[in-house]
């Protein structure tokens, strides 16, 4: 029961994972960075408000790649 819980549960994350992140879904998903912006303002909604600031600046700016 150790190793299912210790080996099994962390290969299954990490082939979910690797799928999830080779989808055309996913990699349309992370190019835009309004969606980047989206999803930190919903993980992180205490500092959302000034991570969605700071980006939008630096996209304006040139900082980041748009």
């Amino acid at each position: 029961m150790t190793g299912i819980m210790q080996y099994g549960i962390p290969t299954i994350f990490l082939v979910a994972g690797a799928a999830i992140t080779s989808s055309k879904w996913f990699n349309d998903f992370v190019e835009d960075w309004d969606n980047i912006i989206a999803v930190l303002s919903v993980a992180f909604p205490i500092v959302g408000r000034g991570w969605r600031r700071h980006l939008h600046s630096a996209i304006r700016s040139g900082r980041c790649p748009p």
